[in-house]
Order: structure tokens, then sequence, then C-alpha cells
């Protein structure tokens, strides 16, 4: 067995290099599509999941109701609806000043958290009109939450408020009376602490992401009246088109472009009267 020459080793060794860089470059490859795929579902999966959060507060509001507080293009002051409970006991109000009770009964209510006395304020529908057509929501400031007892025995709370009257006023909540709680708080476009753009929001407790990264411009409001003309009046917004875009960081050692997505969606408010 004759062993192998110099020129031989020399062109084995070269033929080995070449393949093994070529296979290092089809993993390479492998890997960066892997990664970028990745990158993509987390993109889609990002704004579907932050567009869904603005769109279930967006559409539940009444602008003719003051709902919305403030409008822009790349930021927007609303009421959100936070909980929904019924009164468990009849009670009275006039134009007085001063504090009103309510008691709301714990079962049969709904609440993504509970009412806050430092952030919330409620509307109560008035069963005490003589038209029930007629019958309007009364605004109050939320001064105090605590447990009580409704006249049948079942747990409550009492609810301790400061009503928006005026002219004389009277108001009726009988048994049943629908008592819904808000928040005031704000979708915007913020640049954070690392210099990336987001969709945050703001309440009482200060400004939290809600999806990000973004574009400078990745979150751009427009609204929209009945007619469907662009207004900037807030109690004539029958409609707003939201553009939300994600982009993912770049990770691919610092080549190519990172993956990114936008969403353009119209949201009408649907508890604005036709």
């Amino acid at each position: 067995m004759r062993g192998y020459t110099l020129p031989e080793l020399l062109v084995a060794l070269v033929l080995a290099g070449l393949v093994t860089t070529a296979a290092a470059r089809v993993l390479h490859d492998a890997h960066a599509a892997a990664l970028g795929a990745a990158q993509g579902i987390e993109v889609e999966q990002s704004l579907r999941a932050g567009t869904a959060i603005l769109r279930a507060d967006l559409r539940d509001l009444d602008a003719t109701e003051g709902d919305l507080v403030t409008i822009g293009p790349s930021a927007i002051t609303i009421r959100a609806s936070r909980s929904l409970a019924f009164a468990c006991r009849s009670t009275q109000w006039s134009d007085t000043g001063g504090s009103a009770v309510v008691t709301i009964r714990d079962s049969g209510a709904f609440s993504i958290r509970g009412l806050n006395p430092a952030t919330d304020s409620v509307l109560m529908l008035d069963g005490g009109a003589a038209v029930p057509d007629s019958a309007l929501w009364v605004g109050a400031g939320l001064r105090g939450v605590d447990p009580e007892r409704c006249p049948d025995g079942s747990s409550g709370q009492r609810l301790t408020l400061t009503p928006r009257l005026s002219g004389g006023r009277r108001v009726a909540l009988p048994v049943g009376t629908p008592v819904l709680g808000f928040e005031t708080l704000s979708y915007l476009l913020y640049r954070a602490s690392d210099g990336a753009w987001y969709a945050g929001l703001r309440d009482a407790g200060g400004v939290q992401p809600v999806v990000g990264p973004m574009p400078g411009d990745g979150l751009r409001f427009t609204y929209f009246d009945s007619t469907g003309l662009a207004t900037a009046v807030t109690d004539r917004v029958a409609t707003i088109e939201m553009r939300m875009a994600v982009q993912a960081p770049r990770t691919l050692g610092g080549g190519g472009r990172p993956a990114a997505d936008s969403l353009l969606v119209r949201i009408f408010l649907r508890n604005n009267p036709r």
C-alpha cells in the first residue's frame, strides 16, 4: 500500500476545507432562516395582542357621554370601563352636595380588578325618570369602598360617592340599578429608557409598555364622525382608525433587517348612539 504524496495531501486538505466551509455556511443560513421565522412569529403575535388590548378598551366607549377625554395622532386619553355591578339596596339622592352611598352586590358582578378610590369613578343609571327612555346616567367620584351586607344577607360593597348633580336634580337608584366603574387612562407612543419606541398605557401608576419595540411612527390614530369624515372633536367621534407597527430587535449578528409587520384596524364605538 503506497503512501500519499505531499501534493495529494495538500489537495485533500483544500477540498476538506472547502466542504467544511460550505457546510458551515449552510448551517449558518439555516440558523438565520429559523431565527428570522421565529422573530416573524413573535412580531405577529405581539402585534395582534397589542391591537386586541387597545381595541377592547376603545370599542366600549361612548364619545357623546365624555368617554373620550383627549384625542391626538399618537395618544388617546379615555374613560375606560373596569367593572359592572348592580345595586342591592334602593336609594335616592338630591342636589344637596356632600357624599352619597350606594350598596352593590358581589354576586353577578364583573370586574377586571377591584374598584380603587384613588383612580376610579362610577356611572349609575337614574331609574327615577317618569319616561323610561329618558333615563340618564349619573356620574360620581369614588371616595371609599367598604364591605357591607345586602338586605337579603348576601355579600356586597358600600360605595361612598360624590355625585355630580346640578340644578336641584333628584336621582332614584332602585334595586338592580347597574353601577359601572371607570378609570381614566391613556394609550400613547413613547420612547423608553432603552431608546426604543413602545405603545404604552399611562394610568395613575405611571407608564408601562403594552407592545413594542416599534418604529418612531408605530402607533397612529385617525378619528372619524358618523358620516365618515375626519374629525378632531371628541364628542363627534364614531370610528377610530388605528395603525400599529412592530419590529423585532436586531439579533442576527448585526446583519440583515429585523422582522417587522403592521396592522390597520377600524374600531366602531359600539356605545355611540347612531
